[in-house]
């Protein structure tokens, strides 16, 4: 029989809702996936004891001067993914629990030799897992191969803040490159409220806007001048509208099994 490929999760463990994501963690390993952690140097004597199973590594930057928190950059993580010497690497959630399902590797190995994979996860209320639903507005996980990072500009987007996961497949095809959806549910997470300031949703939003990018119509909805206010709120709101539906349209999707 074939060995699966090998696997690589890369993520940045936070230094709350420590449950939930040793949760997560022990859900890769049983993909038998290896897991890497990019955490600023005081996260890293805080986190490592708590998470024996993930190798914590020492982001040499971070967003903590604009964000107020050390948030890694995804270039970063996939960079680190890349490096692992793994033929399928992801950047996932940390809180993000994936189903163990014999052949998901397999299939990852497969749809990611040419493609970027992106998915969303489940949401659900503890207790209630069973009552869970697929979260309408953005994705939680993406897989790739390792000479995939070549195509990702080093732009300021995050894990752990807003908007990173619309930017990562919009610039994915804007380099013209395959780019699958998968639909499947793979991914679980028990809601909670957002980590990230309404004001960081649109500063990111803002600087979406004004990247020379097409993913079909590309909305002119921010002035020169931002000056704030519900009417920017609501700009913001229909560009990430419009870039998920243009993303989704131009996804091809994938279903497993």
């Amino acid at each position: 029989m074939t060995d699966p490929a090998r696997l690589c999760i890369v993520t940045s463990v936070a230094p709350h809702r420590v449950v939930a994501q040793q949760r997560a963690v022990a859900s890769w390993k049983r993909l038998g996936a290896e897991v890497l952690s990019l955490n600023a140097a005081d996260e890293l004597r805080l986190l490592a004891p708590q998470f024996p199973e993930v190798q914590f590594l020492q982001a040499a930057r971070d967003a903590q001067t604009f964000l107020g928190r050390p948030c890694v950059f995804i270039r970063d993580l996939m960079q680190a993914a890349a490096g692992s010497g793994a033929t399928v690497c992801g950047v996932v959630n940390s809180d993000i629990e994936l189903i163990d399902a014999p052949g998901l590797r397999a299939m990852l190995d497969a749809q990611t030799r040419d493609a970027l994979v992106i998915g969303a996860r489940v949401d659900y209320v503890q207790g209630q897992r069973e009552q869970g639903t697929v979260y309408p507005l953005g994705y939680d996980f993406c897989f790739f191969s390792p000479d995939a990072v070549a195509v990702v500009p080093d732009e300021p987007y995050c894990l752990g803040a807003p908007w990173w996961d619309y930017w990562l497949p919009a610039v994915w095809l804007d380099a013209g490159r395959p780019l699958r959806r998968l639909v499947s549910q793979v991914a679980w997470h028990e809601r909670h409220p957002a980590a990230y300031r309404p004001s960081h949703w649109m500063m990111y939003g803002g600087l979406m806007s004004g990247r020379l990018i097409d993913v079909g119509r590309r909305p002119s909805l921010f002035p020169r001048s931002i000056n704030g206010g519900k009417d920017l709120i609501a700009r913001t709101e229909r560009l990430a509208r419009a870039l998920q539906e243009q993303i989704e349209r131009r996804a091809e999707t994938l279903i497993w099994p």
